[in-house]
């Protein structure tokens, strides 16, 4: 058998470059939208802090599966491992339930929320029409191979991670130091509790285990690509909780629904705007829905 061919007949494809990609697409997702505005109300200035201590129990529990992940690279490793490790029925119980929230909660969430987002430029658009369209699109590109899957990927966390920096380069252009004054004023408590709801957005690269056996040389590239995507991803979301509460007093956003997207309204201009959203928004959510189908479909 060819080094290049896994155990069941998939080809080991992917390298640590579309590996890192993939982890770094499946983790940022709506969630930096959606969990930022809630977090500011919590923490208020203290949101930066909130972000760069939420990482670390993330980044613990999900070493043990970058090294599970190495030692026994496996397709379908979230029915795989509980199998053979736990208990046959439970797994079988527990896939379930995951390809039911995928199929039936995930993907029509992410595809509908990509329209919603696109609204704010094209409010013309069909919200139903416009979420198949993209779910079929992502169908047919996994379709052709993980290959193509994870070249797309890559172009999408590209530009993904451009709009993020283009976000908080221009939310951090013009010092406003006062809006960092009495850092501490929501409590510790509420510190803790940004922390605690920060935590889910960085959940989804411990999904680059289902692709084991389309991985090559896994044992070296599964923690690696763990290694890299989370360095990544903590400092972007540093940067733009800093732009956030750098850009407007933080008060001001309170009752702002997409304080992200407001911000962008005040700091970018209309064309910076709508970059934002088509590079930002709108892709922080395909590459997940693209992740979703490259990883949902093993197990």
């Amino acid at each position: 058998m060819g080094a290049a061919m896994a155990i069941d007949g998939l080809k080991r494809v992917l390298g640590l470059p579309a590996v890192a990609f993939i982890a770094v697409g499946m983790t940022i997702g709506g969630g930096i939208f959606v969990f930022t505005g809630i977090a500011l109300k919590i923490s208020g200035p203290a949101l930066p802090l909130a972000f760069l201590f939420a990482v670390i129990p993330v980044f613990l529990s999900m070493l043990p599966l970058a090294m599970l992940g190495s030692a026994l690279p496996v397709t379908g490793g979230n029915y795989i491992y509980p199998s053979r490790m736990v208990s046959s029925r439970l797994a079988f119980v527990g896939i379930w339930v995951y390809a039911l929230a995928t199929f039936f909660g995930q993907i029509p969430l992410y595809s509908i929320a990509c329209a919603r987002y696109l609204q704010v430029i094209f409010p013309d658009i069909p919200e139903a029409p416009f979420a198949a369209a993209l779910v079929t699109f992502f169908c047919v590109i996994n379709l052709l191979g993980v290959r193509p899957a994870a070249q797309l990927q890559a172009v999408m966390v590209l530009f993904l991670v451009g709009a993020l920096l283009f976000f908080s380069f221009n939310g951090l252009a013009e010092a406003h130091p006062e809006n960092f004054g009495n850092i501490f004023q929501q409590g510790a408590g509420n510190l803790f509790l940004a922390i605690a709801l920060l935590t889910f957005t960085y959940l989804g690269s411990n999904g680059i285990i289902e692709l084991g056996q389309e991985i090559r040389e896994p044992g070296r590239v599964i923690p690696r690509a763990y290694f890299i995507a989370f360095p990544i991803i903590t400092i972007l979301y540093l940067l733009v909780a800093l732009a956030v509460v750098n850009a407007v007093p933080w008060r001001t956003l309170g009752n702002v629904r997409e304080p992200l997207v407001e911000i962008g309204r005040i700091t970018l201009g209309r064309n910076g705007l709508y970059f934002f959203v088509i590079g930002g928004a709108v892709l922080a959510l395909t590459t997940t829905l693209n992740a979703l189908f490259m990883l949902g479909t093993k197990s």
